[in-house]
């Protein structure tokens, strides 16, 4: 029964929620009782197989009261309170080598037969475990004395003393009865127990330091303080909602007693949107697993606006993962909720000022590119104008020469537009600025580019068309003036433009680095030709392109001295080498 009774016990301590220091304690303290049982069953038992077995028991308990000591030791010295799972290995690794001579070769040490009184010879294996228990005390010892001189408590001080005062009991008394009982046998009276008050002493010395010092609950008392000093409120509750511990924090919220019934349904009805009370509802009772978040409402007066509180739920599972309660937190965020809302407004404003911002922002780009556009284009007829380009050409030209890639420039001027300003006046004079225009506009491709020059003169640039093509287009917009309407039906007037072109055929050439200078040169030569065009009659292209394949025989004869010229001469391209 004192054994039923002891296991009892070794499990209770070691199955429920206690400190490690306790575990270690209890395990410690039961290698301890080992000894003096043994002892007393060698010198009371008459059966020889009990006091064999009594023999091994004590010589296996006083060699594991070394690594005992020793962790002890650390556990007293180290402020973490925690040995590795290695080391705890490493420690009672020569024990457990040691175990096998003990039970199965007992003849290494003596003769057993004439127990507890042993005559026989000791064998060397015994000198070994003397030593072994003797490092090992040393070991703690050391620990013991590095602490005492290099820690600044007094209190951890006073503590590693008594235990070091305590193992030198256990080791004085040991050694004596090592010397009376082994070396001396025969020569000296007995001492029997001499071992055994050593550890009753030193277990004495050890209970005084644990109750004195509180060592093994020092943990525990500090998460206690820690949790009642919270200002959130903690409570306890097990499967039945029974109330196992509640902290002093759950009094600003309402009052808990410990082993009352928590009025959950209460408390889940402190809710107040609806649809996440019944959620909460739900898992609470039929989901006791999961996690839970959600926010109550406690109005702790009628006139005072109710407290927001946060409510957390967790499940509380033991050591075998098995579900046994649930932890509730209760955490005030009525001043949150207020921060939030106030952030919430600034949010609002911010967001309303920052459309204001971009309805600005807007405004400026739509206004930015109204003013680029307007400094690009000429106002009446909506074509690009003279500056605009002149850069587009020193950009564009440059790379056709360098790449071989033909362009052509054709430069027209509206018939006798003076007159029409004179006769009909300005008004009518703009509008056939902008009806010239249109016209032009419909023709063009999306790499032309139409300019206003100048008074009645417009420009037509456009890359990658060769000398025919310049030709063939300077000619189309001939044809369309020709057969446009009039403008209006009151005023039938006959609009005819002159146009003279120049072209680029791709052949090699070398512009001069005052690139603006030669491209003024070849709207020059532009120019010139449409100047031409007004001296042959108006209404006109100049100069006039034929292919030399189709034309007849005398034509070919007479080619080199009529005023026909293909601009596709270097000379003439190149602007007489401006």
């Amino acid at each position: 029964m004192f054994s039923v009774m002891l296991a009892l016990m070794i499990y209770v301590f070691a199955v429920n929620v206690i400190s490690s220091l306790h575990k270690y304690y209890l395990a410690f303290h039961f290698i301890m009782l080992v000894w003096p049982l043994s002892q007393w069953v060698m010198h009371t038992s008459p059966s020889l197989l009990e006091r064999q077995i009594a023999c091994y028991a004590g010589l296996i308990s006083l060699l594991a009261l070394g690594p005992g000591w020793v962790l002890f030791a650390r556990l007293f010295t180290k402020p973490a309170y925690a040995l590795s799972r290695g080391n705890l290995l490493l420690l009672t690794t020569p024990v457990l080598l040691f175990i096998p001579f003990i039970l199965f070769m007992p003849e290494w040490w003596y003769n057993l037969k004439t127990l507890p009184v042993s005559n026989g010879d000791m064998g060397w294996p015994f000198g070994v475990y003397i030593v072994m228990i003797a490092f090992y005390f040393i070991l703690a010892a050391s620990d013991m004395l590095r602490t005492i001189r290099g820690s600044a408590s007094k209190i951890q001080k006073k503590q590693i003393a008594l235990l070091l005062v305590g193992i030198a009991i256990f080791a004085c008394c040991t050694w004596m009865d090592f010397i009376y009982n082994a070396l001396l046998e025969g020569q000296s009276p007995k001492l029997y127990g001499m071992t055994s008050l050593g550890i009753v002493l030193s277990d004495l010395f050890l209970i005084f330091v644990i109750q004195r010092y509180r060592v093994l609950d020092i943990v525990s008392i500090a998460r206690r303080e820690v949790v009642d000093t919270m200002s959130a409120g903690v409570v306890v509750v097990d499967g039945q909602d029974i109330v196992i511990d509640v902290n002093r924090g759950m009094n600003v919220f309402f009052p808990v007693l410990k082993g009352s019934t928590l009025p959950m349904k209460e408390i889940l009805g402190l809710i107040p949107d609806s649809t996440d009370r019944e959620e909460v509802w739900t898992q609470y009772y039929f989901s006791p697993y999961d996690h839970l978040n959600s926010e109550i409402h406690i109005s702790l007066q009628k006139d005072i606006e109710p407290m927001h509180v946060s409510l957390h739920i967790s499940p509380i599972y033991d050591d075998n993962k098995r579900w046994v309660g649930r932890l509730l937190t209760f955490h005030d965020v009525t001043q949150l909720r207020v921060l939030v809302e106030q952030m919430n407004q600034k949010n609002t404003t911010l967001f309303e000022r920052n459309l204001e911002l971009i309805h600005i922002q807007q405004e400026l780009q739509y206004a930015n590119q109204k003013l680029q556009q307007m400094a690009i284009t000429d106002p009446l007829t909506n074509c690009y104008n003279r500056r605009y380009l002149i850069e587009q050409m020193e950009e564009k030209v440059p790379i056709c020469v360098r790449s071989r890639q033909p362009f052509g420039i054709v430069l027209f001027d509206i018939d006798h537009f003076k007159q029409i300003n004179d006769n009909y006046g300005h008004i009518v004079g703009d509008e056939v600025l902008c009806y010239v225009s249109d016209i032009v506009r419909k023709q063009l491709h999306h790499s032309d580019l139409l300019a206003r020059y100048g008074g009645e003169e417009f420009v037509l640039f456009m890359p990658g068309v060769n000398a025919q093509e310049a030709y063939s287009t300077a000619k189309q917009l001939i044809d369309q003036m020709k057969q446009a309407p009039p403008i209006t039906e009151d005023l039938p007037i006959a609009v005819t433009i002159s146009v003279g072109w120049v072209a680029y055929e791709g052949e090699e050439l070398e512009i001069s680095e005052d690139t603006r200078s030669w491209i003024l040169a070849l709207l020059g030569e532009a120019d010139q030709r449409m100047y031409e065009a007004k001296s042959s009659g108006r209404n006109g292209i100049r100069p006039i392109w034929r292919d030399p394949e189709h034309l007849p025989q005398e034509e070919q004869e007479d080619k080199g001295n009529s005023d026909v010229q293909a601009i596709t001469n270097k000379e003439a391209a190149a602007g007489r080498e401006i």
